[in-house]
C-alpha cells in the first residue's frame, strides 16, 4: 500500500474552537490549526510537568533545524514550516518560508521580539536559533495551572535565571508580553496528533482508489498519525535487534511486528537514526544553556 492512498481525519478535542481571541485558527488554503500554549495546557492537563510539556512541544522543530545543520538533511527543515503565527484580523501566516535556514519570514516584529541566544544560533542566525529561543520563553511563562511561587527553590531558580540573562545582556519581553507572543504559536491539528497525540482519529479517507495491501492496512493507517519519537526510538531498537539473512529481511520481519508495510519501516528507520543523532546535541545544548 502506498503511504498516499489514505490519511486519517483528525478531530479536535473538546473545546477547540476555530475562532480565538488571537485570531483565526485557519490558514489561507483551509487548514485547521490548535494553538500551542493550548496543547501545553492539555499535556499538563494529564499530568505533565509544565517543563516537561515545553520540551515535547518544541524539541521536533528544534531537532529538524540541528538535523539540516548537523546532518545537511534541508528536508527536514519543512517541519519548521508547521508552525504558524496567529494574527488578530488576517489568516494566519507560517513563520518560515521555503527550506533555506536564514529565510524566516520574520513578520520581523515578532522574530525580532526574541533575543538572539548566542551560544545556540546556527550559522548566519537562522531559524534554529529563533525555535530556541521561543522555547526558552515558554519556559520562562507557560506553567500550566501551577503557581511557582507554591515552591521555594523554584522561585529561586526562576530568579538566577533572570539574573543571568540581564547579566549576559540578554534582553526579554515582559512575562505578560512574551505570554502574549508565545500564545499566536499554532501548528496545524494532524501535525499536533502525529507530535503529541492531541486530537484522535475520526475516520480514513481515501485519497485514491487503489487495492489494500494487506490484511494490517487498518492498523497501519491509525498508525501512521502516531509516530512519535518514543516510537521511532523503539522502532529503531526492535531493528536492531532483529536478526536475518538481509536488510530486507529485517525490515520485512519489523513490518509484520508492527503492523506497517516494510516501505514505512525503511522510511521511519531513517527519520529514527537522524533523531538519534539531533538528540545527542540537542542534550548537549541543553545542558549547556542551564549552565549559563
Amino acid at each position: 500500500m502506498s503511504d498516499d492512498t489514505k490519511k486519517p481525519t483528525i478531530k479536535p478535542l473538546d473545546g477547540w474552537t476555530i475562532q480565538t481571541p488571537y485570531g483565526t485558527l485557519k490558514t489561507r488554503s483551509g487548514v485547521h490549526l490548535v494553538r500551542l500554549e493550548d496543547v501545553h495546557t492539555w499535556m499538563c492537563g494529564n499530568g505533565e510537568s509544565p517543563n516537561n510539556a515545553v520540551y515535547k512541544i518544541f524539541s521536533p522543530f528544534y531537532k529538524a533545524c540541528l538535523s539540516a545543520a548537523v546532518d545537511g538533511d534541508k528536508d527536514s527543515l519543512s517541519l519548521t514550516q508547521s508552525i504558524f503565527v496567529m494574527n488578530a484580523l488576517t489568516p494566519p501566516d507560517s513563520l518560515v518560508i521555503g527550506t533555506n535556514q536564514s529565510k524566516v519570514q520574520a513578520v520581523k516584529f515578532f522574530a525580532s521580539a526574541f533575543p538572539e541566544l548566542g551560544h545556540i544560533r546556527l550559522e548566519d542566525g537562522s531559524i534554529g536559533g529563533l525555535v530556541y529561543a521561543i522555547g526558552e520563553g515558554a519556559l520562562r511563562v507557560w506553567r500550566g495551572t501551577v503557581d511557582i511561587h507554591s515552591d521555594h527553590l523554584a522561585v529561586l531558580k526562576d530568579r538566577h535565571d533572570r539574573e543571568q540573562d540581564e547579566k549576559y545582556a540578554i534582553s526579554w519581553p515582559k512575562d505578560e508580553d512574551l505570554k502574549k507572543l508565545l500564545g499566536r504559536l499554532a501548528a496545524p491539528i494532524e501535525l499536533a496528533y502525529e507530535l503529541w497525540g492531541w486530537g484522535s482519529v475520526t475516520e480514513v479517507v481515501q485519497l485514491h482508489s487503489v487495492p489494500l495491501a494487506s490484511a494490517n492496512t487498518q492498523t497501519e493507517l491509525q498508525t501512521v498519525g502516531k509516530w512519535t519519537d518514543e516510537r521511532l526510538a523503539q522502532l529503531l531498537e526492535d531493528f536492531r535487534k532483529t536478526t536475518g539473512k538481509t536488510v530486507a529481511a529485517r525490515r520485512q520481519i519489523v513490518a509484520d511486528k508492527w503492523k506497517c508495510s516494510p516501505a514505512n519501516v525503511k522510511k521511519y528507520l531513517a527519520k529514527a537514526e537522524k533523531n538519534t543523532k539531533s538528540a545527542a546535541m540537542y542534550s548537549q545544548l541543553v545542558k549547556h544553556s542551564s549552565s549559563q
